[in-house]
């Protein structure tokens, strides 16, 4: 969709080594797809802040709701070198 499409352009733009998706279910969709799209060598990592209502993926890899930045990325990058 129409975010897809904005998150791709920022990605060639800024070819970050870092993605982070703030917000919900919906953000994480967004970003992940976009991500995935993208062939592995310009794909960057993924990082959560969970902001969402529901929060469905931040829940399943134990993210906490609302947690201070810091501690939200860092269990974010824990997670990412677990391989999830």
């Amino acid at each position: 969709g129409r975010d897809g499409t904005r998150i791709d352009a920022w990605l060639d733009e800024t070819a970050p080594r870092l993605a982070v998706a703030a917000g919900g279910d919906g953000t994480v969709h967004a970003v992940a797809g976009a991500l995935l799209a993208r062939t592995p060598a310009r794909r960057p990592a993924l990082a959560l802040l969970a902001l969402g209502t529901a929060n469905n993926v931040a829940r399943a890899l134990g993210l906490p709701h609302l947690a201070p930045t810091a501690a939200a990325i860092e269990r974010s990058v824990a997670a990412l070198t677990r391989g999830v």
